[in-house]
């Protein structure tokens, strides 16, 4: 999940992977470090979006990677 691509920190992950871990770390109060395990890297890859429709939750979380990073 974690390739350097010329020095760059460059992690992928599928949208959904990342929104149910966010959800668990809403459930276990952990959800501050997930979020800095996605807004951290210099460049996000995240793929899949657009294939599922994104309840208010999920769509709060992704909001707050997209304007965080």
């Amino acid at each position: 999940m974690k390739p350097a691509v010329g020095g760059y920190d460059v992690p992928f992950v599928k949208v959904i992977k990342m929104l149910r871990s966010l959800l668990a770390g809403r459930a276990d109060l952990s959800w501050e470090r997930f979020i800095k395990r996605y807004v951290r890297p210099d460049l996000l890859i995240i793929d899949d979006f657009g294939l599922i429709a994104l309840n208010a939750t999920q769509a709060e979380d992704f909001y707050e990677v997209v304007t965080e990073s």
